[in-house]
């Protein structure tokens, strides 16, 4: 959660607005999985302190039943530069505003 800045907005699955804690609760579901998780910068543009970035990622899990859960997609991120030269997520939308993976 320290990535993200103060009013973020993560896009889930199904299309819906998350943030603050709907955001943490989502991950928390996420870390249960057990998920093993990898990612590439494919674009980025910057300026002015803020980024526009697309990665591809890959997320491999597990349910607690042993079924194996596994997604990927090419994400749109957008970031703002923090006073440290990190940066912070002001918007994740983890499909790229593409068509969300079906439900089931």
């Amino acid at each position: 959660m320290a990535l993200y800045e103060p009013g973020a907005v993560y896009l889930s699955a199904s299309g819906e607005q998350l943030r603050g804690r709907q955001i943490r609760e989502n991950f928390r579901r996420l870390a249960a999985l057990q998920p093993h998780m990898s990612g590439e910068m494919l674009s980025a543009i910057v300026t002015e302190g803020i980024a526009f970035v697309h990665n591809r990622w890959d997320f491999r899990g597990q349910r607690p039943d042993g079924t194996a859960v596994r997604s990927g997609g090419i994400s749109t991120v957008v970031l703002r530069r923090r006073g440290d030269s990190g940066w912070g997520i002001l918007i994740d939308d983890p499909w790229g505003g593409s068509q969300r993976p079906s439900r089931g």
